[in-house]
């Protein structure tokens, strides 16, 4: 098992670029030992009630913790930290959930993402864990559609109630498709943005070469891949440099 959920964790990196680049902060980290904890309190609950009301509850649940004795506690302890649990999240959340959410929406990508996860488990013939693995998914998919600070934000970057009736039909996910493909700033924005031209500008807005439609065109003309932003450099009266291709990675002059 730890070698399976880890390669599947590799794998989401390598297709995944955008994971290559999270880098985790302190707060992210208090952020999941507390979502840890009311897991660990919704799962007592459904111990309980699963031992009262599924026939085999006693059983299955009794099945699962069986698991303990395929390994010293330690070894069991280092594999979910280092290997499973971060495996899981990676493939599962990172990967499958975050394209789910990118095709169907936030609020179906989740539950399609979490369907999938706790579906999977039903080849174990155990019900209780399978519930108990659908749980899990729903839970730590809502988690990961929030933002960073745990909101949910609407198209515009505004926070969306967590009293909204209508919350799930107005957030969105967050994503720019440049950085999902892999691209980084400097494949837009060469030396004039990141260091200026000798010139004092009143908005960092102002000091941009590029324009959007230099690469990608308009509705009515095709891109030119000539930079035509208004800190485009100048000379003849308006030289363009050609905007770097994000492949090619090198700008030329006309």
């Amino acid at each position: 098992m730890t070698l399976g959920v880890g390669g599947l964790g590799a794998y989401a990196l390598a297709v995944e670029p955008a994971l290559r680049r999270e880098r985790p902060r302190l707060r992210d980290v208090f952020k999941g030992l507390g979502s840890a904890a009311g897991l660990y309190a919704i799962f007592q609950v459904g111990d309980r009630m699963a031992r009262r009301i599924m026939p085999a509850g006693d059983r299955e649940i009794a099945g699962i913790y069986e698991l303990r004795q395929a390994a010293p506690p330690e070894v069991i302890a280092a594999a979910l930290a280092l290997v499973i649990g971060p495996g899981e999240e990676l493939f599962w959340r990172g990967l499958i959930q975050r394209r789910l959410m990118q095709r169907f929406g936030r609020l179906r990508g989740t539950l399609i993402a979490s369907s999938i996860y706790g579906g999977i488990h039903l080849v174990s013939g155990n019900l209780t864990l399978t519930g108990a693995a659908g749980t899990a998914g729903l839970y730590w998919g809502a988690v990961y559609a929030r933002d960073r600070q745990g909101n949910l934000l609407d198209e515009k970057g505004g926070t969306v109630s967590p009293d909204d009736p209508k919350k799930f039909d107005k957030a969105v996910h967050l994503a720019d498709i440049h950085l999902e493909k892999g691209m980084q700033c400097l494949d837009c924005h060469f030396e004039q943005d990141s260091h200026g031209g000798g010139k004092l500008y009143g908005e960092p807005r102002a000091a941009i070469e590029l324009d959007c439609v230099d690469c990608h065109g308009t509705i009515s003309r095709r891109a030119t891949l000539v930079t035509s932003g208004p800190a485009a450099p100048a000379a003849h009266g308006w030289r363009r440099r050609r905007a770097r291709r994000a492949r090619g990675g090198r700008s030329s002059a006309p």
